[in-house]
């Protein structure tokens, strides 16, 4: 539910990416690795640096 494969490669057979599909907290310190070896992806506009939590 919260995952999406991504397929990668040449060929598209590697399986092992995960595109993280909802609204995912970052702190201010959060920093990517290389796009190659990002295992998790988390898109821009999923990512929230302020959290409301009650």
């Amino acid at each position: 539910e919260v995952f999406k494969i991504l397929r990668t490669g040449k060929r598209k057979k590697k399986a092992w990416k995960r595109m993280i599909t909802k609204v995912t907290f970052v702190g201010e310190s959060f920093t990517r690795k290389p796009p190659k070896y990002e295992r998790f992806i988390r898109p821009m506009g999923l990512r929230f640096k302020k959290a409301h939590v009650t």
